[in-house]
């Protein structure tokens, strides 16, 4: 089964539930084999720990920072992408300038807000875990995403 953007062109909230039920279904309930392609790369994050139902990959691209210009590799490179590029498409779109400017500092606004909101539900996590009856195994999981969450992401 093959998938691509699904959700896209929802309210942003409703597409990512569209996405993340479908692609929990897929996973827990379906167990085909998917290719799920998607741009809410929040999804992705419960799935950064080792899973042997999930592969995360991604298509490469190199962005030189100096130009702003983007390329892309055509190459299927394991692990999550750890940026959006979609500024750098609309640069290579044409869109004007200080248009592209301003979306980037929106965007780094927004991803703020968006990291911050995931770190409280992190530690809103572990502070409910009752110390006298721990569960390895969530312990565990707590910490692959806390490290996951604190990788760069830029």
């Amino acid at each position: 089964m093959i998938l691509d953007e699904l959700g896209r062109g929802t309210a942003t909230f409703d597409g990512m539930a569209i996405a993340h039920g479908v692609m929990q279904h897929l996973v827990h309930e379906v167990k085909c084999l998917c290719l799920f392609a998607t741009h809410y790369h929040t999804l992705t994050r419960e799935f950064e720990r080792p899973n042997p139902l999930v592969a995360l990959y991604h298509m490469a691209c190199q962005v030189d920072e100096s130009n702003r210009n983007v390329t892309f590799l055509y190459r299927f490179l394991r692990g999550a992408c750890n940026r959006s590029h979609g500024i750098h498409v609309a640069r290579l779109a044409g869109l004007p300038e200080k248009l592209l400017e301003h979306a980037e500092e929106s965007s780094a606004k927004l991803e703020k807000v968006m990291e911050d909101k995931y770190t409280l539900s992190l530690a809103r996590r572990m502070l409910s875990l009752d110390p006298d009856n721990l569960d390895l195994e969530e312990v565990k999981i707590l910490q692959a995403e806390c490290a996951a969450s604190l990788r760069p992401r830029n």
